[in-house]
């Protein structure tokens, strides 16, 4: 399953460091003509980047198997003999997750823009 019944597209393609050194330095310039605390932001911004990124890619996994599970029989799940997993709670926990990582980035942001 590809993710576009749900309009989620797939971005686990995208190298982790390079995209998000690349977003802090186009956000807010060579970290080395900053300031001490502005480099710090600069860094955690480039980490909070890559957290947001890989909460996404858990939410957009938890909610293909979550498909995929629905779909199964009663047959099916009495031949696996596991029960039915539920992913509810894993796509609600990191859907917030990746929504609390994109508001520290945006709060980055400001200060490094100040």
């Amino acid at each position: 399953m590809d993710g576009s019944k749900f309009n989620i597209p797939d971005i686990s393609d995208l190298p982790d460091k390079a995209v998000s050194c690349f977003l802090a330095r186009s956000i807010g310039g060579s970290i080395q003509k900053k300031p001490k605390n502005v480099q710090g932001a600069l860094s955690v911004l480039a980490r909070l980047i890559d957290k947001a990124k890989m909460e996404y890619l858990l939410v957009r996994e938890a909610i293909l198997e979550d498909e995929k599970e629905v779909k199964l029989t009663y047959e099916d799940l009495v031949i696996r003999g596991q029960g039915q997993f539920f992913f509810t709670v894993t796509i609600i926990n990191n859907l917030e997750n990746c929504i609390n990582t994109l508001s520290r980035i945006y709060k980055v942001i400001t200060i490094i823009n100040e």
